[in-house]
């Protein structure tokens, strides 16, 4: 497992989230 892309995968999947949720709020 590459430490790296799992960084990565880690904060694309918090962005994701926080976005998902800022939209959710927004609507």
């Amino acid at each position: 497992m590459n430490a790296k892309y799992d960084q990565k995968a880690t904060i694309k999947a918090i962005t994701d989230l926080g976005f998902g949720a800022a939209v959710k709020s927004a609507s």
